[in-house]
């Protein structure tokens, strides 16, 4: 997929969804995507440092760790 306007826009859709769960489970308004060159979405995540009182659960922390644990 080529990362144009509307995939651009479609990703951003998907990065509410995270959003979304992060607000419904208590946590700050944070999502975050790893996307591969083609535009697939490799790893998703949302913010719980609230709902687990973890202060490195940040989404972009979190999506990152994800893809270093696959990667070892």
């Amino acid at each position: 997929m080529a990362l144009d306007r509307r995939n651009k826009e479609l990703l951003m859709r998907e990065v509410i969804k995270e959003v979304d769960k992060a607000v419904l489970q208590g946590n700050a308004p944070f999502g975050a995507l790893l996307v591969d060159h083609t535009g697939t979405i490799v790893y998703r995540a949302h913010n719980t440092t609230t709902s687990t009182m973890d202060p490195t659960a940040h989404a972009e922390v979190k999506k990152k760790k994800k893809a270093c644990a696959d990667l070892q």
